[in-house]
């Protein structure tokens, strides 16, 4: 499947159930962020050597691919949107808590770009608050 439609969008895009929106509207602008955050955490999983944190990103990005396509799913839609249940947010949460628990990992971020992973990490955690904003 190609990224390019070839259709000349006239600044339209599709969401998922057919349904045409402008690119301007702020739930594209929602799920883009959330899939720019998705793309952003992949490449610091990418370089990340650390085998424990790199799972932990990767069930991260397993559950924003899945609020991304909640967003990019409308109530109208024939196509019916993955759930994110309160199961979900209290996994996440979970994880959270055990990141932040990890000696060494949040010992100093006020600066970023002490380290190579930690600041694709650092980059990523700016684009997660603007994904939130946006949703």
């Amino acid at each position: 499947m190609s990224i390019a439609t070839t259709r000349g969008d006239g600044g339209q895009t599709g969401l998922a159930g057919g349904i045409r929106i402008s690119k301007a509207d702020l739930r594209v602008e929602a799920y883009g962020t959330v899939d720019e955050l998705n793309s952003t955490l992949g490449f610091a999983r990418s370089i990340c050597t650390n085998k424990e944190i790199s799972a932990w990103t990767e069930e991260i990005q397993r559950a924003l691919f899945r609020v991304g396509s909640a967003l990019a799913t409308p109530a109208e839609s024939r196509k019916t949107p993955p759930s994110i249940t309160p199961e979900d947010v209290e996994s996440l949460t979970r994880l959270v808590h055990q990141i932040e628990a990890t000696e060494g990992i949040l010992s100093d971020w006020s600066l970023p770009g002490a380290h190579t992973e930690s600041a694709a990490y650092e980059v990523a955690r700016t684009v997660c608050r603007r994904a939130e904003r946006n949703a």
